[in-house]
């Protein structure tokens, strides 16, 4: 096998490469000659560019080089700036994609039996089985669209942990129980205001991705994380972090800079833009503890897609957690230039959008000057939202009742279609789901922050602070918007803080067998 040398520019090359060879199945979608040749380049640029970064990470994993190898391109070609509508009219790009995935299974069959012959079985453990659906939440998380109930019921599957001996006494801590009760008493507080009041769609949703995150959080929190396994989720991360990047890559080639279309009908630029905060600061994380170049280079592509997502509040959650993480490793590494360096480079980057016309340093001299409608229409929206909270203190109105008790109310200047929240995460709160409710957010989330510092000071890992940080990012980004509706962003955030809790440093048990 060849050997590809620890430099990110063979990755650089060949994620040019995926993208230019992207543009030209575009160009030429009804040739049938280059479809053939190009879909299967397509898959074969996908595995390359995985076992590059596998090569550069050391870090080898048949299973997520053949498994997301054929799970990226296939979901890259779905997408509606690719081939989506052309592969619901066109059969033949379809039965293309199940051809090579088919080879390409066979294939990964094949060399596992040959090079594995004595112990292949191990790869039907049901630990394995596991810990590679848990790689593919990471991959769902990150891509663009949204995460449908399959989609996310493929977490389930993270249940075969159950099987595991012994992982009642070793896995269940103090402070797992703990939180596992804050979580069924928020939850509670707001089943309890939806049933108290008028019953909307929305509400329902609200409700759904509230439990749906909070469920998949608790089952991970009970999965043992060796540092193999957080070796691969980083390996994972780095694979599935170029998803979005080459989406937003095209979305900038049609200069459209909406993103609604690159990152699902659902998402708007602000929720794209709190993403890309927290996949940026993710990748800026992995840059200082890997000191891996390819780091580097994804997290400058990632921020420049959250730049393109045109939202104030995200810039200045990236700038502060960008910070802090910065001070964080300077500490650790005993270099303070790491910090000095960072607020150089972040007020490079605050300068240079203040001193260009573009649409964020516009919106931000406009809220000086008093003249930005969204910065007016939002101290409105506070006021009328502790309004709203002063009619039912203790239960507060329900999940996503904003616009319907606005308009009993008569507020009309907020009473809109497009104004669903408070745009505030602990006002939202509190008029939702009243005093009791956000009590026991607070509480949750303060509980949460205290177990991972408690986890970083007896341990010294690395994730806890990440997890931290992230966790800020997402308050902060909630102070000018309602980031716990975002379902991917809360649910990452929380994914990280369940692989900080859950981190061990040796699993007690051996794998079983199907």
């Amino acid at each position: 096998m060849i050997r590809i040398k620890n430099n990110s520019f063979y990755i650089m090359c060949e994620i040019s490469l995926f993208f230019l060879l992207v543009n030209l199945l575009l160009a030429y979608s009804n040739n049938i000659g280059i479809l053939v040749i190009g879909i299967f380049s397509l898959y074969m640029l996908s595995f390359l560019f995985i076992f590059s970064l596998e090569e550069i990470l050391q870090e080898k994993d048949i299973g997520i080089l053949y498994i997301l190898g054929i799970v990226f391109p296939y979901y890259f070609q779905k997408h509606e700036y690719v081939f989506g509508e052309l592969m619901k009219k066109n059969s033949m790009i379809f039965n293309l994609n199940l051809i090579y995935m088919l080879l390409f299974f066979l294939i990964a069959i094949f060399y596992v039996w040959k090079q594995h012959r004595d112990s292949w079985i191990s790869y039907l453990s049901l630990e394995r089985i596991r810990n590679y659906s848990l790689y593919l939440v990471i991959f769902y998380l990150f891509r663009g669209k949204s995460i449908e109930i399959r989609d996310f019921f493929i977490g389930v599957a993270i249940l075969t942990f159950f099987y595991k001996k012994e992982w009642k006494k070793n896995f269940i801590t103090k402070e797992k129980r703990n939180i596992f009760f804050l979580i069924v008493f928020f939850l509670f507080c707001c089943l309890l205001s939806n049933s108290l009041t008028t019953d909307i769609p929305f509400q329902r949703d609200l409700l759904r991705d509230f439990t749906r995150s909070y469920f998949l959080f608790i089952i991970l929190c009970l999965i043992p994380i060796s540092k193999q396994m957080l070796n691969k989720i980083e390996l994972t991360i780095g694979i599935s972090s170029l998803f979005p990047i080459l989406l937003i890559l095209l979305e900038w080639k049609a200069k459209h800079y909406t993103l609604l279309k690159a990152m699902g009908s659902e998402e708007y630029t602000s929720i794209w833009a709190v993403r890309a905060v927290l996949i940026s600061l993710i990748l800026i994380f992995l840059f200082f503890k890997r000191k891996k170049f390819i780091f580097f280079i994804m997290a400058v592509l990632s921020v420049l897609t959250m730049l393109l997502g045109q939202g104030r509040g995200p810039l200045l959650s990236f700038l502060v957690c960008f910070l802090l993480l910065l001070f964080y490793f300077s500490i650790h590494y005993n270099k303070i230039k790491y910090f000095l360096f960072g607020v150089i480079l972040s007020w490079i980057l605050f300068f240079s959008l203040f001193f260009t016309n573009n649409y964020i340093m516009t919106k931000f001299r406009y809220a000086v000057e008093g003249k930005d409608f969204s910065t007016n229409i939002r101290f409105i929206i506070y006021k009328d939202a502790i309004k709203q909270w002063q009619l039912k203190k203790i239960y507060g109105h329900g999940l996503g009742s904003y616009y319907n008790v606005a308009g009993n109310l008569n507020q009309k200047e907020v009473y809109k279609p497009f104004i669903p929240h408070a745009h505030n995460n602990l006002l939202e709160l509190l008029r939702s789901i009243g005093v009791l409710g956000l009590i026991s957010y607070i509480m949750l989330n303060i509980y949460i922050f205290i177990s991972l510092w408690k986890k970083y000071r007896d341990e010294k890992e690395f994730f806890p602070i990440l997890a931290m940080i992230l966790m800020i990012s997402l308050e902060l980004s909630g102070l000018t918007d309602y980031s716990l509706m975002m379902t991917k962003s809360h649910l990452t955030v929380l994914m990280f803080v369940a692989f900080s809790l859950s981190c061990v440093k040796k699993e007690n048990s051996a794998p079983l067998f199907l």
